[in-house]
């Protein structure tokens, strides 16, 4: 088998890992949930660990992910499309800012990498799926002008919390080493 066979098959796991990962942990965080919103979602993490592991390239990964947890909820094919694009646009935001500001380990003492994690992994990425997502859900009438922002805040802050508590903890359990990837 060639090594370009190769590359590809390993690309092919990636990507279908990190979109089951995605699936199955938006599945647990709705399953704990006691509304239809979940107050955190654990994928947002998941997928930036993997980003931050192996590289951005693995983004369809997110995108597929994404796409069945929103089909598996029951949205018409399309809004759920432009939510999983909406979210795999936050994760290679956060990807891309956390490797503009040259995110390092944390060594003892230094707040930096913990505060440019929190800022630019996932406080200011998520802004951008909460808004695309909750501007399909409108488009697509799903919810209603006054429930718009509520649902903003919510799917901001529950992509924020799961990319701050599980990204962190996946990143200091499974440390990436960061830098621009060319194995897959």
């Amino acid at each position: 088998m060639g090594v370009s066979v190769r590359r590809a098959i390993n690309y092919l796991c990636w990507c279908l890992f990190l979109a089951l990962g995605y699936f199955l942990l938006g599945k647990l965080a709705l399953f704990i949930s006691v509304t239809e919103v979940s107050p955190i979602w654990p994928s947002a993490g998941f997928s930036l660990w993997v980003l931050l592991f192996k590289g951005w390239r693995l983004f369809p990964g997110v995108l597929l992910g994404s796409l069945a947890a929103y089909l598996d909820y029951g949205l018409v094919f399309l809004c759920a499309l432009i939510m999983a694009v909406g979210v795999s646009l936050a994760t290679l935001t956060s990807w891309f800012l956390l490797m503009r500001v040259r995110y390092q380990q944390m060594n003892a003492g230094d707040l930096t990498p913990i505060n440019n994690f929190i800022l630019f992994g996932c406080a200011i990425p998520h802004l951008v799926s909460a808004a695309i997502g909750n501007i399909s859900l409108l488009g697509f009438g799903v919810i209603d002008q006054q429930a718009f922002w509520v649902g903003f805040g919510s799917w901001w802050f529950g992509d924020a919390l799961g990319a701050m508590i599980f990204g962190w903890m996946l990143i200091v359990a499974l440390p990436p080493e960061f830098g621009p990837r060319t194995n897959i």
